[in-house]
């Protein structure tokens, strides 16, 4: 069994973004799959959501 390294995913808005043994083995322990999206599109979605009422504000 090969080890678990650090890897590198293309975010949807094209850049690049690390994606750490720790996060892995977190996405893991849940059943999600790898994230499509780097942080500043998840916190940028995130908001959007917010603003149109698809999820609860966390205020």
């Amino acid at each position: 069994m090969k080890d678990k390294e650090d890897i590198w995913l293309t975010c949807a808005c094209g850049e690049k973004f690390l994606f750490s043994i720790r996060d892995q083995d977190f996405y893991e322990s849940k059943g999600y799959l790898p994230p499509k999206r780097c942080k500043q599109c998840r916190i940028l979605r995130q908001k959007e959501r917010e603003k149109f009422g698809q999820i609860p504000s966390s205020n």
